[in-house]
């Protein structure tokens, strides 16, 4: 899944996969992080779906997307 993040502070754009987590490349303007299941924010996405938020490391984030 492809998901676009939000905090007060900060613009995410993110893959989720099941390999390749750390990594990051840019497309179209944009950098994406790869996040795997087991990374702290991969847990927190975990069946959650747009207009969800979640607390992490003292920030909160929003899902704004999802592809």
């Amino acid at each position: 899944a492809v998901l676009h993040l939000q905090s007060d502070k900060k613009e995410i754009w993110a893959i989720l996969l099941p390999k390749g987590g750390g990594q990051n490349f840019d497309f179209e303007g944009r950098q994406f992080h790869v996040l795997t299941p087991e990374s702290p924010m991969g847990r927190e996405l975990i069946g959650k779906s747009t207009g969800d938020s979640f607390l992490l490391n003292g920030r909160e984030y929003e899902i704004s997307e999802v592809y």
